[in-house]
């Protein structure tokens, strides 16, 4: 992997874990508080629930949250807060780094294995009666001629 493609990897996931930590605290409070159910009465509680819900949501999309033991997380959380860690941060750093490198690494091969089967399917698709294939790759059926001799659309 490039040092470019690293780059923009580790500022993504950045972001990333943002938003996860972002979630992380909203599910500590539940968890601490032992809420089974929010009341949403007010302003504030809807507004609070919704930007959760759309932390939850992105966390989903983006898919931080696989692999992630929700417990343990939240013991950090709430270690964190009470300043009792268990690890180290120079421990903590290596296995953020850890987890980090082994999704870039998943999403690499996740690449390459979609890189292979599009050149396989362009492949079999380039042997279809009718396929065109360009120079730059470019694969294109003609469906329906227009009449011999017709005006082109474009000049």
């Amino acid at each position: 992997m490039s040092n470019e493609s690293k780059e923009i990897g580790m500022k993504t996931l950045k972001h990333a874990t943002l938003v996860f930590f972002s979630l992380v605290a909203l599910l500590i409070s539940f968890y601490s508080l032992g809420q089974d159910s929010v009341d949403l009465e007010d302003e504030d509680e809807r507004i609070a629930y919704s930007l959760g819900a759309n932390i939850g949501q992105n966390l989903v999309a983006q898919e931080l949250i696989e692999g992630i033991d929700v417990q343990i997380f939240v013991a950090g959380m709430l270690d964190a807060f009470s300043d009792d860690l268990k690890l180290q941060p120079a421990e903590m750093m290596a296995a953020i780094q850890n987890y980090m490198e082994r999704q870039a690494d998943a999403d690499q091969l996740a690449l390459s294995e979609n890189l292979t089967m599009s050149a396989e399917f362009l492949e079999q698709n380039s042997q279809n009666d009718g396929v065109v294939t360009l120079d730059s790759g470019l694969q294109y059926l003609v469906l329906e001629s227009g009449p011999e001799g017709g005006a082109s659309p474009t000049p």
